[in-house]
Protein backbone atom coordinates (compact mmCIF):
# COMPACT_ATOMS: atom_id res chain seq x y z
CA UNK A 1 0.00 0.00 0.00
CA UNK A 2 2.81 2.41 0.93
CA UNK A 3 4.61 1.58 -2.30
CA UNK A 4 1.51 2.41 -4.33
CA UNK A 5 1.19 5.81 -2.58
CA UNK A 6 4.83 6.62 -3.30
CA UNK A 7 4.38 5.66 -6.95
CA UNK A 8 1.24 7.79 -7.19
CA UNK A 9 2.99 10.81 -5.69
CA UNK A 10 5.87 10.42 -8.13
CA UNK A 11 3.42 10.20 -11.01
CA UNK A 12 1.71 13.40 -9.82
CA UNK A 13 5.05 15.26 -9.63
CA UNK A 14 5.96 14.12 -13.13
CA UNK A 15 2.57 15.21 -14.43
CA UNK A 16 2.92 18.66 -12.85
CA UNK A 17 6.47 19.03 -14.21
CA UNK A 18 5.41 18.13 -17.77
CA UNK A 19 2.32 20.35 -17.57
CA UNK A 20 4.46 23.35 -16.63
CA UNK A 21 6.40 22.93 -19.87
CA UNK A 22 3.43 22.42 -22.17
CA UNK A 23 3.43 24.79 -25.16
CA UNK A 24 0.23 25.64 -27.03
CA UNK A 25 1.02 25.61 -30.76
CA UNK A 26 -1.78 26.56 -33.22
CA UNK A 27 -2.80 23.68 -35.43
CA UNK A 28 -0.80 21.20 -33.40
CA UNK A 29 -1.51 19.08 -30.40
CA UNK A 30 -0.20 20.01 -26.99
CA UNK A 31 3.41 18.86 -26.81
CA UNK A 32 5.88 19.15 -23.97
CA UNK A 33 8.85 21.45 -24.58
CA UNK A 34 12.00 21.31 -22.46
CA UNK A 35 13.81 24.14 -24.30
CA UNK A 36 12.91 26.70 -21.64
CA UNK A 37 14.79 26.35 -18.37
CA UNK A 38 13.78 28.91 -15.72
CA UNK A 39 16.84 28.15 -13.61
CA UNK A 40 19.15 28.72 -16.56
CA UNK A 41 17.37 31.97 -17.40
CA UNK A 42 17.73 33.13 -13.81
CA UNK A 43 21.43 32.32 -13.92
CA UNK A 44 21.87 34.27 -17.17
CA UNK A 45 20.09 37.30 -15.71
CA UNK A 46 22.32 37.17 -12.65
CA UNK A 47 25.46 36.91 -14.80
CA UNK A 48 24.34 39.84 -16.93
CA UNK A 49 23.67 41.90 -13.83
CA UNK A 50 27.17 41.12 -12.58
CA UNK A 51 28.90 41.80 -15.89
CA UNK A 52 27.15 45.11 -16.60
CA UNK A 53 29.13 47.29 -14.13
CA UNK A 54 32.37 45.51 -15.05
CA UNK A 55 31.72 46.17 -18.73
CA UNK A 56 30.95 49.82 -17.95
CA UNK A 57 34.19 50.16 -15.99
CA UNK A 58 36.21 48.50 -18.76
CA UNK A 59 34.77 50.82 -21.41
CA UNK A 60 35.63 53.88 -19.34
CA UNK A 61 39.13 52.57 -18.65
CA UNK A 62 39.84 51.87 -22.32
CA UNK A 63 38.75 55.37 -23.29
CA UNK A 64 41.04 56.90 -20.71
CA UNK A 65 44.45 58.30 -21.60
CA UNK A 66 45.92 56.71 -18.50
CA UNK A 67 45.21 53.01 -18.13
CA UNK A 68 44.51 52.29 -14.47
CA UNK A 69 44.73 48.51 -14.66
CA UNK A 70 48.45 47.90 -14.00
CA UNK A 71 49.59 49.12 -10.58
CA UNK A 72 52.04 46.38 -9.58
CA UNK A 73 55.12 48.57 -9.98
CA UNK A 74 53.44 51.48 -8.18
CA UNK A 75 52.75 49.26 -5.18
CA UNK A 76 56.30 47.87 -5.31
CA UNK A 77 57.81 51.38 -5.20
CA UNK A 78 55.57 52.40 -2.30
CA UNK A 79 56.58 49.39 -0.20
CA UNK A 80 60.28 49.63 -0.96
CA UNK A 81 62.76 51.36 1.34
CA UNK A 82 64.60 53.12 -1.48
CA UNK A 83 65.18 56.83 -0.96
CA UNK A 84 66.66 59.22 -3.51
CA UNK A 85 68.55 62.41 -2.78
CA UNK A 86 68.40 65.48 -5.01
CA UNK A 87 71.46 64.43 -7.00
CA UNK A 88 69.85 61.09 -7.88
CA UNK A 89 66.59 62.74 -8.92
CA UNK A 90 68.35 65.31 -11.10
CA UNK A 91 70.33 62.58 -12.85
CA UNK A 92 67.23 60.47 -13.46
CA UNK A 93 65.24 63.42 -14.82
CA UNK A 94 68.20 64.75 -16.80
CA UNK A 95 68.09 68.20 -15.20
CA UNK A 96 71.29 70.15 -14.61
CA UNK A 97 71.55 72.20 -11.45
CA UNK A 98 73.81 74.71 -13.21
CA UNK A 99 71.21 75.46 -15.89
CA UNK A 100 68.84 78.20 -14.75
CA UNK A 101 65.80 76.99 -16.70
CA UNK A 102 66.30 73.35 -15.74
CA UNK A 103 66.70 74.35 -12.10
CA UNK A 104 63.38 76.22 -12.22
CA UNK A 105 61.71 73.17 -13.71
CA UNK A 106 63.17 70.90 -11.04
CA UNK A 107 61.99 73.17 -8.23
CA UNK A 108 58.56 73.42 -9.86
CA UNK A 109 58.29 69.62 -10.03
CA UNK A 110 59.19 69.31 -6.35
CA UNK A 111 56.64 72.00 -5.43
CA UNK A 112 53.90 70.20 -7.36
CA UNK A 113 54.69 66.93 -5.60
CA UNK A 114 54.90 68.61 -2.19
CA UNK A 115 51.54 70.30 -2.73
CA UNK A 116 49.95 66.98 -3.75
CA UNK A 117 51.35 65.28 -0.63
CA UNK A 118 50.08 68.08 1.63
CA UNK A 119 46.59 67.92 0.13
CA UNK A 120 46.46 64.13 0.44
CA UNK A 121 47.44 64.36 4.10
CA UNK A 122 44.95 67.15 4.79
CA UNK A 123 41.99 65.60 2.95
CA UNK A 124 42.58 61.86 3.45
CA UNK A 125 44.91 61.52 6.42
CA UNK A 126 46.45 58.20 5.40
CA UNK A 127 49.18 56.92 7.68
CA UNK A 128 51.11 56.11 4.48
CA UNK A 129 50.28 56.01 0.77
CA UNK A 130 49.85 52.22 0.69
CA UNK A 131 46.39 52.86 2.17
CA UNK A 132 45.40 54.87 -0.90
CA UNK A 133 43.80 53.11 -3.90
CA UNK A 134 46.65 52.35 -6.30
CA UNK A 135 44.72 53.37 -9.41
CA UNK A 136 43.95 56.79 -7.93
CA UNK A 137 47.57 57.29 -6.89
CA UNK A 138 48.84 56.27 -10.31
CA UNK A 139 46.49 58.68 -12.06
CA UNK A 140 47.54 61.47 -9.70
CA UNK A 141 51.21 60.89 -10.53
CA UNK A 142 50.47 61.01 -14.25
CA UNK A 143 48.56 64.25 -13.80
CA UNK A 144 51.63 65.76 -12.15
CA UNK A 145 53.89 64.43 -14.92
CA UNK A 146 51.64 65.79 -17.67
CA UNK A 147 52.45 69.33 -16.55
CA UNK A 148 56.06 68.65 -17.61
CA UNK A 149 55.61 66.73 -20.83
CA UNK A 150 59.13 67.38 -22.14
CA UNK A 151 60.62 65.81 -19.00
CA UNK A 152 58.45 62.74 -18.46
CA UNK A 153 57.45 61.72 -22.01
CA UNK A 154 59.24 60.87 -25.27
CA UNK A 155 58.07 60.58 -28.91
CA UNK A 156 57.73 57.01 -30.17
CA UNK A 157 56.05 57.28 -33.56
CA UNK A 158 56.36 59.80 -36.39
CA UNK A 159 54.30 59.88 -39.57
CA UNK A 160 55.09 62.42 -42.28
CA UNK A 161 52.55 62.95 -45.06
CA UNK A 162 53.94 64.73 -48.12
CA UNK A 163 50.94 66.35 -49.76
CA UNK A 164 52.71 67.47 -52.96
CA UNK A 165 53.64 63.95 -54.08
CA UNK A 166 50.68 62.29 -52.35
CA UNK A 167 53.08 60.03 -50.45
CA UNK A 168 53.16 58.86 -46.88
CA UNK A 169 56.01 57.63 -44.75
CA UNK A 170 55.79 55.98 -41.33
CA UNK A 171 58.59 55.43 -38.85
CA UNK A 172 57.91 53.14 -35.86
CA UNK A 173 60.09 53.07 -32.76
CA UNK A 174 59.83 50.21 -30.25
CA UNK A 175 58.84 51.38 -26.79
CA UNK A 176 62.00 49.92 -25.26
CA UNK A 177 64.34 51.96 -27.46
CA UNK A 178 64.02 55.44 -28.89
CA UNK A 179 66.81 56.67 -31.21
CA UNK A 180 68.75 59.53 -29.71
CA UNK A 181 68.27 61.56 -32.90
CA UNK A 182 64.53 61.76 -32.24
CA UNK A 183 64.87 63.08 -28.71
CA UNK A 184 65.29 66.77 -27.99
CA UNK A 185 68.31 67.89 -26.02
CA UNK A 186 67.94 68.38 -22.29
CA UNK A 187 67.95 72.12 -22.74
CA UNK A 188 65.30 72.04 -25.47
CA UNK A 189 63.15 69.59 -23.51
CA UNK A 190 63.50 71.70 -20.40
CA UNK A 191 62.54 74.88 -22.24
CA UNK A 192 59.48 73.18 -23.73
CA UNK A 193 58.41 71.86 -20.34
CA UNK A 194 58.97 75.27 -18.74
CA UNK A 195 56.84 76.97 -21.39
CA UNK A 196 54.09 74.35 -21.25
CA UNK A 197 53.43 74.87 -17.56
CA UNK A 198 52.81 78.58 -18.16
CA UNK A 199 50.55 78.23 -21.20
CA UNK A 200 47.24 76.39 -20.96
CA UNK A 201 47.01 76.06 -24.72
CA UNK A 202 50.08 73.82 -24.75
CA UNK A 203 48.88 71.52 -21.95
CA UNK A 204 49.92 67.99 -23.06
CA UNK A 205 47.74 64.90 -23.29
CA UNK A 206 49.35 61.49 -23.03
CA UNK A 207 49.03 58.99 -25.89
CA UNK A 208 47.31 61.52 -28.13
CA UNK A 209 48.88 62.72 -31.33
CA UNK A 210 49.91 66.30 -31.94
CA UNK A 211 50.03 67.80 -35.42
CA UNK A 212 52.65 70.28 -36.59
CA UNK A 213 51.78 72.05 -39.83
CA UNK A 214 54.63 72.47 -42.31
CA UNK A 215 54.86 73.82 -45.84
CA UNK A 216 54.40 70.46 -47.57
CA UNK A 217 53.84 67.95 -44.79
CA UNK A 218 52.11 67.19 -41.51
CA UNK A 219 54.12 65.65 -38.71
CA UNK A 220 52.23 63.53 -36.17
CA UNK A 221 54.05 62.64 -32.96
CA UNK A 222 52.83 60.29 -30.24
CA UNK A 223 54.29 60.14 -26.74
CA UNK A 224 54.79 57.48 -24.09
CA UNK A 225 56.08 57.64 -20.54
CA UNK A 226 59.80 57.65 -19.93
CA UNK A 227 59.18 55.87 -16.63
CA UNK A 228 57.10 52.76 -16.06
CA UNK A 229 53.94 53.74 -14.17
CA UNK A 230 55.67 57.09 -13.55
CA UNK A 231 57.57 55.46 -10.69
CA UNK A 232 59.88 58.42 -10.09
CA UNK A 233 56.89 60.64 -9.24
CA UNK A 234 55.46 57.88 -7.03
CA UNK A 235 58.76 57.63 -5.16
CA UNK A 236 59.09 61.39 -4.65
CA UNK A 237 55.47 61.62 -3.54
CA UNK A 238 56.06 58.80 -1.05
CA UNK A 239 59.11 60.58 0.37
CA UNK A 240 57.30 63.91 0.72
CA UNK A 241 54.27 62.25 2.30
CA UNK A 242 56.50 60.39 4.75
CA UNK A 243 58.22 63.64 5.76
CA UNK A 244 54.85 65.35 6.27
CA UNK A 245 53.55 62.43 8.37
CA UNK A 246 56.66 62.55 10.58
CA UNK A 247 56.10 66.29 11.04
CA UNK A 248 52.53 65.62 12.17
CA UNK A 249 53.77 63.10 14.73
CA UNK A 250 56.32 65.55 16.09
Amino acid sequence: MTKDLTTDRLAVHITIFVTDYMVDRPGMSMQPSFQYDPFREKQLRLEEKTKRPLKHFKNRALQSDIFPCDTYFTNLVLRSKVRLNELHVRKILGLDEQDEIQEKIYQSIRKQILYAAQELKRLCGFSDLTEMPMTDLRCLCYEIALVFKGIFFVPVKTKTIISSDDMSQEVHYPTSFVPASTLPSNRTASTNAYNSQHQELTAPRIHHSSEVSQSNSIEIIQYISKFREMWIVVLLLRQEYSNISMGYLC
